[in-house]
């Protein structure tokens, strides 16, 4: 695995890829392109007391502050630090002067002002891992969580799911039941995220058993006359995710957050 960019700012982000040839080239991203960028959020190698004191926001890191000295804090201190990093990038901008914007369900965009390549993304952390979906002109959703036992899932299930997703739900086999969950969960989450209304009751109406059935990695729907798709991600050790995403998109691209320099 080649080491494809050089530090930029006080806080680089290493990324590499099969499919590059050049390892002094910046990730470009234009129309038509993701970037999915996976974040080690224990890593060792990333000092959250750097990310804290030159990249947050004053109101990052009062957030950070009400964690207390806890991993919490540290993960979110990094996932924030590194989001800003890899926005700098393609903003061309230091990381600590980007500025956020919130719509009412409180998502995160970038102000039109500050960004004339019409840039899109999206967060999500579980435990130790974040993943961040970048597009240009596209909207962008996508969720991790880290498998594990789901508490009342039939109150869950009763809430948020479709009768076809409770269906294949209970049709799975004890063993896989709390991966199937979770694997239902996290498009109805990218997908709440993508559109930006926010995880609501509102999704028990969309039924995405099509799609966890699929054989292909990727699928396709029409949602409200819009065209989605809908990308199941494994980024392993017991890791589930998704990435939606709407209208066409001819590259996928994956980079790894490395270790700061």
């Amino acid at each position: 695995m080649r080491n494809l960019s050089e530090p930029l700012y006080d806080l680089p982000v290493n990324s590499f890829s099969g499919n590059r040839e050049n390892p002094h080239v910046l990730p470009d991203i234009s129309e038509g392109k993701i970037h999915v960028w996976e974040i080690a959020l224990d890593n060792p190698a990333v000092g959250p007391r750097e990310l804290f004191k030159h990249v947050l926001s004053d109101d990052e890191k009062e957030r950070a502050m009400r964690l207390g000295l806890t991993d919490y804090r540290d993960r979110f201190v990094i996932a924030r630090g590194y989001l800003r990093t890899i926005l700098g990038r393609y903003l061309n901008i230091r990381p600590a002067s980007i500025e956020f914007e919130y719509n009412e369900r409180g998502k995160p965009g970038l102000p039109a002002e500050s960004n004339l390549k019409g840039i899109n993304f999206n967060i999500s952390h579980s435990r130790s891992l974040a993943l961040c979906a970048v597009g240009v002109q596209a909207a962008v959703g996508v969720d991790v969580e880290y498998v594990r036992g789901v508490m009342r899932p039939e109150k869950i299930l009763e809430r948020f799911f479709s009768p076809g997703e409770r269906e294949y739900y209970h049709s799975r086999p004890d063993i896989m039941k709390d991966r199937s969950f979770m694997s239902l969960w996290t498009i109805k989450e990218a997908y709440s995220k993508a559109v930006g209304t926010g995880f609501s009751s509102g999704l028990k109406d969309l039924d995405f058993s099509s799609v966890i059935k699929s054989p292909d990695a990727s699928s396709r729907l029409e949602i409200l006359n819009e065209k989605w798709t809908i990308l199941q991600l494994d980024p392993g050790n017991d890791y589930i995710g998704a990435l939606v995403h709407r209208g066409d998109v001819s590259e996928i691209s994956h980079f790894i957050a490395d270790s700061m320099q």
